[in-house]
């Protein structure tokens, strides 16, 4: 029975891995050997223990934010939070609009490791990435803007394939979200009395959207390191004197490599249940935050370009939490227009 059940991961494993491999092979040179490390083969000791202990702390952190939803400082939080979802949407979209001006700039889709094709499809994939971008950022026509980042992606994934462009679900994400959050006072919509359209139902299933979208974008990354641990050592040689497990050493690690890859993928599964179950999302949110702009201390600048529609997102999840689409108070939109100077 534990022997079936050890097969079954495996294969759940190897049919999903193609979906995140894309991201550190912009830091990879070669693909690596595919050969498991002991420690993350499914009925190891290691590999028990650790997937073990995403079960725990997920089941203690979905009881623990249950019985913290009813506190008087989860109310107290929501009040202080509740004000600030009226900037989070704008938040979201400039940072992406950085990252659609950039790919354009650079002739790519979206992401480097997706070159725009040649000829007329690609110029007109490169104007549309500038097009909407620009939308993004002065916030006109934003509910448009969305649209078109929904096609540019599904661009993607007609012309790259569906495993690889799921790494990329959070612009899907996105673009679900920004289809239905006005940009708020900072916005040529709002300057020019562009109404707003969307219901607040509208609005939570919007962001319910995007929360689940972007939690299995997290999660296949994830699941890369169970599987493909040799991605990420390789991605380590590649900076090798300079990385968080030479820093894990400064401080008196003792484990290995191998191991501290399975400790990551771990953690990482682990806050991507969470997006995705709804609970402790702020916790995750708090916790990404510096995992995403601490990286480009060791893979350079240009990573936080790539990484900015990510932090958006985890300033939204952030603002808006757990419960907004379940029974959380809706926070009107700014009135278009209503204060134009």
């Amino acid at each position: 029975m534990l022997h079936s059940m050890h097969m079954l991961i495996r294969a759940f494993l190897d049919a999903i891995i193609p979906a995140a491999a894309a991201h550190e092979k912009w830091f990879v040179s070669e693909n690596p050997a595919a050969i498991l490390p002991p420690q993350f083969v499914p009925g190891s000791l290691p590999f028990d223990i650790a997937s073990g202990a995403v079960i725990v702390v997920c089941v203690a952190g979905f009881l623990f934010d249950k019985a913290f939803e009813h506190s008087a400082f989860y109310a107290r939080t929501e009040k202080i939070l509740r004000p600030w979802r009226d900037l989070a949407p704008g938040i979201l979209a400039v940072s992406t609009a950085v990252l659609l001006l950039w790919s354009a700039w650079k002739g790519v889709l979206l992401a480097d490791n997706y070159p725009l094709p040649a000829g007329t499809a690609g110029t007109l994939l490169r104007i549309a990435e500038t097009a909407v971008g620009g939308m993004f950022l002065v916030g006109f026509g934003t509910a448009t803007a969305a649209v078109g980042l929904g096609l540019l992606y599904a661009s993607v994934i007609t012309l790259f394939g569906l495993p690889e462009a799921t790494e990329y679900l959070y612009l899907a994400a996105i673009a679900v979200f920004l289809m239905f959050f006005a940009r708020g006072r900072y916005s040529l919509d709002w300057f020019y009395g562009k109404p707003v359209i969307s219901t607040p139902e509208g609005r939570k299933k919007a962001y319910l959207v995007m929360r689940i979208l972007t939690g299995f974008g997290f999660l296949a990354l994830a699941l890369l390191k169970w599987r493909q641990p040799g991605m990420h050592l390789a991605l380590m040689d590649e900076y090798d004197e300079w990385n968080p497990y030479v820093i894990a050493q400064w401080f008196g690690a003792a484990f290995s490599r191998e191991t501290y890859v399975l400790i990551l993928a771990a953690v990482e599964t682990t806050v991507a249940v969470w997006v995705i179950g709804g609970f402790l999302t702020r916790a995750a949110a708090l916790f990404l935050m510096p995992v995403f702009i601490g990286s480009i201390f060791f893979l350079g600048p240009m990573e936080l370009v790539g990484h900015l529609p990510i932090l958006g997102i985890l300033v939204v999840l952030f603002v808006y939490g757990d419960t907004y689409h379940k029974h959380a108070v809706e926070t009107p939109p700014p009135q278009p227009g209503a204060a134009r100077i």
